[in-house]
């Protein structure tokens, strides 16, 4: 059964040094790969303000289970407090079940730069 999900996570960093943004893309592509499998997508968006915003597809996750949720974004939590430091706040927007895509994700990883 193909059970598509799409999964939001807003993060405000407790660093002031930005990171290049091929890195923030190579990062999250890895870990996300690494905890939802081959299926994973992500479009990263980094403000200008530093913040970033997560949109996540991902094929195989049971999004209707609040404990599943939690469990995931505590894991994407403490990943980004390890690149960011003691006081980055990640916080779960959104997880939803989703229409699988019309077109090839699998690999996927785009970084859009919002006021920079």
């Amino acid at each position: 059964m193909n059970s598509w999900s799409r999964w939001t996570f807003v993060i405000t960093p407790a660093t002031v040094a930005r990171r290049p943004d091929a890195e923030i893309r190579y990062n999250v592509h890895r870990f996300g790969r690494s905890i939802f499998g081959p299926s994973f997508s992500a479009k990263v968006t980094v403000y200008a303000d530093g913040s970033m915003t997560f949109a996540i597809r991902a094929n195989g996750f049971p999004v209707m289970d609040p404990r599943y949720v939690d469990l995931m974004t505590d894991r994407w939590r403490e990943w980004a407090v390890l690149g960011w430091g003691r006081g980055t706040v990640l916080v779960c927007r959104g997880a939803d079940p989703c229409e699988a895509p019309t077109s090839p994700i699998v690999g996927s990883s785009r970084v859009a730069v919002v006021g920079g």
